[in-house]
């Protein structure tokens, strides 16, 4: 860029620089749909880029933070994310539409709600990753999510109202499932919990199937909170009479202790609810 005559290189993009102004009137918004971003770039601030239309989010390599809310509510259906990134704020890429995510080796923790209502079809998690945030992928579509071994946390709904999820690996080194992290996991057939996890929070796989499916337990595992297991019935015609067991859960020796609500069958109005599922020790 040059100013009176002096050259001068872009290395940033400023707080809320491109975002869209949504409160002036129709006529008078200004959506930007794509982005020419130069390799002098290094930071992109909080909602730089907030409430536009860019279909196709493509970073240059020499990016390395990028704000919260950056990107978030565009319409992009791709992403690429730098190989250098190592920093993302809250919800940079929340409620767009990308398809596949994938993360850079560079990042070791993915903020809250950085992928959040994108119903992305796969997602990615490199073994540089120790630390998912809350929400952090809520309402993906995807079949298949791998949370790898380098994961030691994992946050409140992280994962969670994955309507397709039929395959999920549960990092080796996770000690808790968070509260409602894997809520709404509604196709979901089989849990291998691995023995590592000592406690499963309120609500962690709750609403979990219309299907029969069977839970293995953590030999370690000491705590399980409310409706952790539990399922309520969106049919009118459900009763607690029509509804049967949903869970086969074995424990594996382990003893926990269990919330008196952990494992309830609920029918459509939520007042009426018994004891669901078959346990073997």
């Amino acid at each position: 860029t040059e100013k009176d005559g002096t050259s001068y290189t872009v290395t940033g993009i400023g707080v809320k620089a491109f975002q869209s102004d949504n409160d002036s009137s129709p006529a008078k918004k200004s959506h930007i749909s794509s982005i020419d971003l130069p390799n002098t770039i290094t930071t992109i601030g909080d909602s730089a880029f907030y409430g536009n239309e860019i279909n196709n989010i493509v970073l240059p390599s020499s990016i390395t933070s990028i704000g919260n809310y950056a990107f978030a509510y565009n319409r992009s259906t791709q992403l690429s994310l730098p190989e250098h990134l190592n920093s993302m704020g809250n919800n940079a890429f929340s409620n767009n539409k990308i398809s596949d995510i994938v993360i850079p080796n560079s990042l070791s923790t993915i903020p809250n709600s950085a992928f959040a209502y994108n119903s992305s079809n796969s997602v990615t998690i490199p073994n540089s990753v120790t630390q998912i945030g809350d929400f952090a992928f809520d309402s993906l579509s995807a079949t298949n999510v791998v949370i790898p071994d380098s994961v030691v946390k994992i946050g409140t709904g992280s994962f969670q109202d994955n309507d397709k999820l039929t395959s999920l690996y549960i990092s080796n080194k996770l000690t808790e499932i968070s509260e409602s992290a894997f809520n709404g996991s509604t196709s979901l057939q089989k849990v291998d919990i691995p023995n590592s996890v000592t406690k499963i929070d309120n609500y962690a796989f709750y609403n979990h199937n219309i299907n029969k499916y069977t839970v293995n337990m953590s030999k370690n595992t000491t705590s399980i909170g409310k409706d952790a297991f539990s399922y309520y019935s969106f049919s009118s015609s459900d009763t607690l009479d029509t509804l049967n067991d949903k869970g086969i859960y074995n424990f594996n020796g382990s003893k926990p202790t269990i919330d008196s609500s952990a494992f309830l069958l609920y029918d459509r109005d939520g007042d009426s609810k018994k004891s669901n599922g078959i346990f073997n020790n």
